[in-house]
């Protein structure tokens, strides 16, 4: 699961926490702070598990001038990893499939038009 959270300086983070098949919930994990750009898909960063429970993704827009978009990837029951994935904010979804593989979907601005970028990545 991930949300986020606004502490008492009024910063937005990303936190998450995993949960393994008929276990319970794991402590929660903040992953970094959220762009403060106001957009709406920003509130509930996407989060994407393998079935196996090789690897758990969350996606969300970086804070900062840049605004890059940020991943977190947790391998099997390790910490969380953050990660800058490329250079725009709007992360569309992110996947994950057994064995460690994990993908990243965003737009991206192309003059006046958009398109969609896709990152695979093997975390393993």
């Amino acid at each position: 699961a991930s949300w986020v959270v606004e502490d008492t300086s009024g910063a937005m983070l990303v936190h998450a926490a995993t949960r393994p098949s008929g276990g319970a919930w794991g402590a929660p994990a903040s992953l970094g702070q959220l762009s403060a750009n106001g957009s709406s898909s920003n509130l509930i960063p996407p989060v994407a598990a393998a079935r196996d429970g090789s690897i758990t993704v969350v996606g969300w827009a970086g804070y900062g001038p840049a605004g890059n978009p940020n991943v977190a990837v947790r391998l099997a029951s390790g910490p969380w990893t953050p990660m800058v994935v490329a250079g725009n904010p709007e992360i569309a979804d992110v996947l994950a499939t057994n064995n460690g593989h994990a993908s990243v979907i965003w737009s991206k601005p192309n003059g006046v038009k958009y398109h969609v970028s896709l990152m695979q990545s093997d975390y393993q």
